[in-house]
């Protein structure tokens, strides 16, 4: 008979681990990995401790869970027949796609079987007149973008970890990314979703009408809902036309204020046309020229000779060639012009440069984790004037209060008011400093959040790192609502249990 481990492979690192108590749902024993290697084949089951290491936490290593045992269905059959088992069983669940998160959403808070949908890759075709790619939920978001771009379309979302995240993590996130201000976000962009319910029954709403007024639209409900409701196990999105023309400039600004004005401008100015406004601060680009290889060379400053305060990284994209020799470049330079008092501006030319360029924004997370320190990061909405004025509410409440070693990077997409503010601690912070420093930046941002009825999870969802945070964005009515769905859909809350509602 398969054992099933008893203890896995963890690192010291416990911080983010959740102690809350849950109702009384079953353990996993030797009979249910039994069985699930029946239906599934030993490949699709995984016991060993070291195995599942990469299940039991994400890519940030904040999340640790302690599941013994993580299952890998191939079809959404399969699927349907775990969750018939579980629920008479009163098994709790995870379900998992690349485990990109930073809320902890896919990890276990305890020792939940995981159900990874990656072996459900398959895309199962393209509709050349809508515009619709239909696939499976495992399916990464670069393997999508470049099956629609074979065909001259593009998906409606860009992630940085898109080589691994998958569209049925995405759409559990609804996913927002770079090009939210030209595509919207993934919930405008669903066509069809197909869903297996907590008691194993499929709910197939896999019309790729972009009509359709028949009741309730139920698929909605499963996006943003981070595997609470259902496990999506297959999409159809909508996909827009690739675009003939694509140009990314990096503006240097003197102050935020310039920053708002240039996106006021360039959103009359080139209407449609622009695909991403974001924006870093000096202290952010800095730290991606001394932690990421290639992008050490800018060296950038406004007319007045001061260091730029912010970076504007712009993208205008064409979906068809401009008339009248009216070429992109022209169009920039008139932008541009139309400005005033800038200088020393980076145009992208050819691929290489515009990655380059799009990499002094790409590359912020990437160099904190190279940088060293604990770093401690958030994800907010708010009116985009009032981003910065975010920022520094929260770091000079840190400074009061004595956190003179906590460096501060804020950067985002200015064009949907999406702020990433970030905090760094030295490596050396004792456990017991560093979550008073947690609790002083969460109590101080979203306090803030909250006074200009902002949200507190713009694209990353609330997991269980903000779950106890949902009141600060939603009123108690909001919630008690979202619990009775949660009650109709889980009546035996066996799916992704401790998160998004506790």
């Amino acid at each position: 008979m398969m054992r099933l481990a008893i203890r896995s492979c963890c690192s010291a690192r416990r911080l983010l681990v959740s102690r809350s108590p849950r109702r009384s749902l079953a353990t996993l024993t030797d009979r249910d990995a039994a069985f699930f290697e029946s239906l599934l084949g030993k490949s699709g089951v995984v016991t060993d401790a070291q195995d599942l290491e990469r299940f039991n936490s994400d890519w940030t290593g904040e999340f640790r869970g302690h599941s013994k045992l993580a299952v890998r269905p191939a079809s959404t059959e399969e699927v349907a027949e775990i969750m018939r088992y579980c629920f008479q069983r009163d098994i709790p669940v995870v379900p998992q796609g690349g485990n990109t998160g930073l809320v902890g959403g896919s990890i276990p808070m305890k020792d939940e079987l995981i159900i990874s949908l990656s072996r459900m890759n398959k895309i199962r075709g393209f509709d050349e007149v809508l515009g619709a790619i239909t696939c499976e939920a495992g399916v990464t978001l670069q393997t999508a973008e470049e099956y629609v771009q074979q065909r001259n379309h593009v998906m409606p979302l860009d992630l940085g970890s898109k080589g691994s995240c998958q569209i049925g993590g995405n759409l559990a996130t609804n996913a927002g990314g770079i090009r939210l201000i030209k595509y919207g976000s993934l919930r405008g962009n669903i066509l069809g979703l197909k869903a297996v319910l907590s008691d194993g029954r499929v709910l197939d709403s896999m019309r790729t009408l972009r009509k359709d007024n028949v009741g309730y639209d139920l698929k909605q409900l499963f996006v943003g809902s981070e595997g609470t409701l259902g496990i999506i196990t297959e999409c159809a999105v909508l996909t827009p036309p690739k675009p003939e023309e694509l140009r990314v400039v990096l503006i240097p600004m003197d102050s935020f204020d310039d920053a708002i004005h240039t996106l006021k401008s360039a959103k009359r100015f080139f209407n449609s046309a622009l695909s991403a406004f974001e924006y870093l601060d000096e202290a952010s680009f800095e730290l991606v020229k001394t932690y990421s290889k290639g992008q050490k060379d800018f060296k950038l400053q406004t007319k007045t000779g001061r260091v730029p305060s912010f970076y504007v990284v712009m993208e205008i994209a064409t979906e068809a060639p401009v008339d009248g020799g009216d070429d992109p470049d022209a169009r920039l330079i008139t932008f541009l012009d139309s400005l005033g008092g800038i200088s020393d501006v980076a145009i992208s030319k050819n691929a290489e440069s515009y990655k380059s360029i799009w990499g002094l924004r790409e590359n912020i997370t990437s160099s904190l984790r190279s940088s060293g320190m604990r770093v401690f990061k958030y994800d907010v909405s708010l009116p985009a004037r009032t981003l910065h004025e975010a920022t520094m509410y929260v770091k000079g409440k840190l400074l009061e209060e004595g956190y003179r070693d906590v460096r501060v990077f804020e950067y985002g997409h200015l064009g949907d008011g999406n702020l990433h503010f970030n905090a760094g601690s030295p490596r050396s912070t004792s456990p017991g400093e560093i979550a008073k420093v947690q609790d002083a930046i969460e109590n101080h941002l979203y306090s803030f959040v909250k006074s200009k009825e902002g949200s507190v999870s713009a694209e990353h969802g609330l997991g269980q790192l903000k779950a106890k945070k949902i009141l600060y964005s939603r009123t108690p009515i909001e919630v008690e609502w979202m619990k009775n769905v949660k009650r109709t859909f889980d009546p035996k809350g066996i799916l992704n249990p401790g998160k998004v509602l506790i």
